[in-house]
Formats: structure tokens, C-alpha cells, sequence
């Protein structure tokens, strides 16, 4: 971020502030049309392994949704500032919830009754896409911020995921 405004010291208040609206609603999107790719795979999973609700994958759809607060919070803010009303964002981000409850119900009709392996390669997808996110984008912004005063909490998110992973496929 800061490499990115440093540039903009030559131009005038008025052009900086008009560049940076018109990033700001492409980044925007960009957020919410990732999240709806981000989130297909996921969903079509705890379609797949929806019989009732002691079989949903709870550590994918606690981790699905936690990953999605801080997009969702950084898309509405630049989205606001380049100008979107907030029944317009709010309209964007219930685009991540339709396609979500289609990829679930397609998960449930197309690979629930198929073998395991449909439904591990769109889990695996979707932890991947999750990982690669929060690589790209939440891990070098957080250093940034706030130094290497993220690790550990990063490490415990890690480890919390794996302990409701392993509490779900080998009981409590």
C-alpha cells in the first residue's frame, strides 16, 4: 500500500483521490468475484456430506465464513469509497451467498451419492484457495500493520482449524 501511494505524490490532490476511487471499485469486485469462486467449491462440499447437520463440515464453514468478514469488510470499504451505495454492495455480496446455496445444492444432488474423491478434490480446492488467499493478500497487509505480532495468531487460526478438523473425523 504504502509503495503503491508513493507514486501518487505527483499528481494532484483531486487526480490521487479519482485514481484511487477508480482502484478501489475494480479491487473491490475483484474481492467479491474471488469469494464467489472462493466459495463454490467449498459449498459443493458441505452439499456432498450434507445428510444433517452432524454431518456438515463445520471447520469448512467456520473457516468459509471467518475468511470471508475481513474480504467482505475491505470490499464494502473500498466499494463505498468508490461511490456504491450500500443496498448495492450489500446486493454484491448476497451474489456470494446465492451461489453458494447453489454449489451446496448441486453438491448434494450431483456428489453426495458419488464416490468420496469429487467431493475431497472440491474440498481441496477450496482449502487451497483459502491458503492462497490469505497468503497473497491478509498475511503481508497484517505484517505491515502490525508486524510480526501476527505469526502467533496466525499459527493459532492454523491450529484451531486443525483440532475441529480432527475433533469432527475422529469425535470429541
Amino acid at each position: 500500500m504504502k509503495l503503491a501511494t508513493a507514486g501518487l505524490d505527483r499528481l494532484s490532490r483531486y487526480e490521487a483521490d479519482r485514481l484511487l476511487e477508480e482502484t478501489g471499485s475494480g479491487a473491490g469486485l475483484a474481492i467479491v468475484f474471488g469469494n464467489i469462486l472462493d466459495t463454490i467449491p467449498g459449498c459443493l462440499v458441505i452439499g456432498a456430506k450434507f445428510v444433517s447437520l452432524e454431518t456438515v463440515s463445520w471447520s469448512l464453514a467456520l473457516g468459509m465464513f471467518i475468511g470471508g468478514i475481513p474480504e467482505a469488510a475491505a470490499s464494502a470499504a473500498m466499494l463505498r469509497k468508490a461511490g456504491y451505495r450500500p443496498r448495492a454492495i450489500f446486493g454484491l455480496w448476497s451474489t456470494v451467498l446465492v451461489a453458494g446455496l447453489i454449489a451446496a445444492g448441486v453438491g448434494k444432488a450431483l456428489l453426495a451419492s458419488s464416490e468420496a474423491l469429487p467431493a475431497l478434490l472440491c474440498e481441496a480446492i477450496a482449502g487451497g484457495a483459502v491458503l492462497a488467499l490469505v497468503a497473497h493478500a491478509m498475511i503481508p497487509e497484517a505484517i505491515e500493520d502490525a508486524g510480526s505480532a501476527v505469526v502467533l495468531p496466525t499459527v493459532a487460526g492454523f491450529v484451531f482449524g486443525l483440532y475441529l478438523s480432527l475433533t469432527q473425523a475422529f469425535g470429541p
